[in-house]
């Protein structure tokens, strides 16, 4: 016993040695921390920590071990998402495209250099398992048939779970929960729908409120634990309502076409509420005080017999002919059978009357009807467009009269014939406001100055001889006219030599005359000159006439004005 003891210490000697042997003489790794980083459902990242710097290359091999879903140990054993190598020089590594939801056996082989490859590699191993996906399971169909619950307004559907035998690798999750989403299928309930979530232990779904005799299409999903589920794997069941009592068709004409004939048109109620049979009409005559009660007669009209001989606008119109009636005025009434249910209710009556010319007189009081109110619409809208018009265009003169009113009460200038061709001219103000308002040609003239602004404009007796003293004219009364019945303007003549200016007599000396003389008939200023002499006013220069001839005297323009009083001032 003692001999096998002593022995125990020499072996775990004799391996320790065998072990660095194989390292190449070195009892420490070159590998510490070799770890999971990161997962996804399809990835694992794993880095590790180096410690040697003569490493070739790492290998990195990795093996499915088992499906989380599965309890019957069931692996990959497929080349890629089963078990793979890689190889790397980098201190991580990445593994790409494995299973969801599965469990992995990683092993990780430090490879050295050439020239110190002694023994066995370093190996280093872990275990790492993926996330959870979207499931790709559906459910199955179930064996059992519950369409017997199916009722006219009412579907009853119902299923099996799916095979854990032979589809856990698909699950890739813990299975969560059902979805199932219900649609219409027919042109009158494709409005329908709605969506419900069912606890996974559940296997059937009743849905209510639904169109009778109509299709309906049902989608179950199965989710996973975060109610996530794939829209391309369902389950799709199919189901429709039963038939009921069918509703009245719409009579939509009934006409005389002869002495004993009537024609009938009318649409089948929509949506349909079971498989058409056949119709029944009936009919009877109607008295002016009394309809009748009993109804002279009724026909079955088969399909076949309900079919029309010309196109009409309205899908499914049905038509049918009547014979041998009397003349008078009937009243039609019809009726739907659909197989194995009720008949429908009778539609609305419809009447009409059989003349000796065959002509109809179908509703006319009706269409008469429809006809006034037609145009009573029509004369309101109209009576309502021409308000309104008028009233836009009583606010248009309104608005476009205040914005121009200035406009309109600009003065009047009146022109001289001898100076334009034309007689009168229309001056709008300006469009920016004045400072001071303008006077008006018809308001009265500003008060005269009380001192003589004219002082220092007076010119000296000595160059101006006719400013002396004359005797006051006696023909202030009468002034002389030109043709134009305009007061003729004061004229002097002056000599061109440069001798002294001659004074004529009285018919050529200044004029005076009132100032109510000089207005014209609509009380403007009348001009008082009629001509120009273009004159060079400077002080160290004289007269510049036309003839270009200067005068040695300075001008003397004597200052005139016309006082209010008739009396006129010279100053």
């Amino acid at each position: 016993m003692n001999v096998k003891i002593k022995l125990v210490p020499l072996l775990l000697l004799i391996a320790r040695l065998d072990i660095i042997h194989a390292r190449g003489g070195r009892s420490k790794d070159c590998i510490s921390d070799f770890s999971v980083e990161s997962t996804t459902s399809t990835k694992v990242r794993l880095i590790w920590d180096s410690v040697c710097d003569d490493v070739r290359t790492y290998k990195v091999h990795y093996s499915h071990t088992g499906y989380e879903a599965c309890t019957d140990g069931r692996k990959d054993n497929q080349r890629g998402a089963g078990f793979g190598t890689l190889e790397t020089t980098e201190s991580q590594v990445e593994l790409e495209d494995l299973h969801s939801f599965s469990n992995y056996t990683i092993e990780l082989t430090v490879l050295l250099a050439e020239n110190k490859r002694r023994g066995r590699p370093e190996k280093h191993s872990l275990k790492a398992t993926t996330k959870f996906s979207i499931p790709k399971a559906k459910a199955t169909i179930s064996p059992i048939d519950y369409s017997y619950k199916n009722t006219a307004t009412k579907l009853f559907f119902n299923w099996g779970p799916p095979l854990k035998a032979s589809q856990c690798q698909l699950f890739k999750s813990h299975l969560g929960s059902y979805v199932y989403i219900w649609k219409g299928m027919d042109p009158w309930n494709r409005d329908q729908s709605g969506e419900e979530i069912l606890d996974n232990s559940q296997t059937h779904a009743e849905i209510s409120g639904l169109e009778p005799y109509s299709n309906y299409m049902f989608f179950l999903y199965i989710t996973n634990t975060a109610n996530e589920y794939d829209e391309d794997v369902y389950l799709k069941l199919e189901g429709r309502t039963l038939a009921t009592k069918p509703d009245p068709p719409v009579l939509k004409t009934v006409v005389s076409e002869g002495e004993h004939i009537v024609h009938l048109e009318w649409l089948p109620a929509y949506p349909r509420k079971g498989e058409l049979s056949h119709y029944e009409l009936r009919w009877t005559r109607e008295t002016k005080d009394v309809l009748r009660t009993t109804w002279l007669d009724s026909q079955r009209v088969e399909l076949s017999d309900a079919l029309c001989s010309r196109d009409h606008p309205e899908q499914g119109t049905a038509c049918h002919t009547v014979t041998d009636l009397e003349q008078g005025r009937y009243v039609f009434q019809i009726r739907t059978y659909n197989h194995g249910e009720d008949p429908s209710e009778w539609s609305e009556k419809f009447r009409v009357e059989i003349n000796e010319g065959g002509e109809a007189q179908t509703n006319w009081i009706m269409i008469g009807v429809v006809i006034l109110v037609i145009i009573f619409i029509t004369g309101i809208v109209i009576l309502v467009v021409c308000i309104f018009r008028s009233k836009n265009r009583r606010k248009d003169v309104k608005s476009f009269m205040q914005s121009n009113l200035e406009d309109f009460r600009a003065p009047i200038i009146r022109g001289n014939s001898r100076f334009s061709d034309t007689s009168s001219y229309m001056l709008r103000p300006p469009s920016y406001k004045l400072e001071t308002p303008p006077r008006s040609a018809q308001g009265p003239l500003p008060p005269l100055p009380t001192e003589n602004i004219y002082s220092d404009l007076t010119p000296k007796e000595e160059s101006c001889p006719f400013l002396k003293p004359s005797e006051p004219t006696t023909n202030q009364n009468n002034l002389e006219l030109d043709d134009d019945h305009y007061l003729r303007p004061n004229t002097l003549d002056v000599a061109v030599n440069l001798g002294p200016i001659k004074q004529e007599d009285d018919k050529q000396k200044m004029a005076r005359a009132h100032s109510k003389d000089s207005l014209d008939e609509e009380g403007y200023l009348k001009p008082n000159f009629n001509r120009f002499q273009r004159m060079n006013t400077s002080e160290s220069e004289g007269v510049q006439f036309l003839g270009g001839e200067e005068p040695t005297v300075s001008p003397c323009i004597p200052p005139v004005s016309y006082m209010s009083s008739g009396k006129p001032s010279q100053v």
